[in-house]
């Protein structure tokens, strides 16, 4: 604390608030702009929102030292509690987890999860293991079918 005027309980104080501030934005922003959507899942694009949850993913791309531009997050306008990544750097939050979600740190919780599938490469691995097990299977298929014609 540089100004003497702002004590460490004031600090705290207004650090609470703007990370009850940030989740009640959230929340309220997801719940006006969630319509009732058909079978197909639809994306939430809201400008604050957005802004709001590269500001709430800030600390943890620092401590994984990735970069925000790197890194794409969606929301997906469904109910469920639910997160995930999809084609490489992208994240993927459901309305309804951001909504359910009582504070900040509950929020980060599930982004650092995220991330943590992202910055450990576990989409590329699963791509190349589902390449191991494709060509053990057509491997298997053309034995099977030479021996059929055995």
């Amino acid at each position: 604390m540089n100004n003497p005027s702002i004590d460490k309980g004031d600090a705290l104080f207004f650090q609470n608030t703007i990370r009850r501030r940030a989740i009640g934005l959230l929340s309220a922003g997801i719940l006006a702009l969630s319509a009732p959507v058909a079978n197909a899942q639809s994306l939430i694009r809201d400008a604050e929102i957005e802004r709001t949850l590269k500001y709430v993913m800030q600390p943890l791309l620092k401590a994984a030292g990735s970069s925000s531009t790197r890194i794409k997050m969606y929301i997906v306008n469904d109910r469920s509690m639910n997160a995930f990544v999809a084609g490489g750097r992208n994240m993927f939050l459901n309305a309804g987890l951001i909504r359910r979600m009582k504070t900040v740190e509950m929020l980060q919780s599930v982004m650092a999860h995220e991330l943590g599938h992202i910055t450990g490469g576990h989409q590329s691995q699963r791509a190349a293991q589902m390449g191991a097990a494709n060509t053990a299977m057509a491997l298997g298929l053309a034995l099977g079918l030479s021996l059929i014609h055995i």
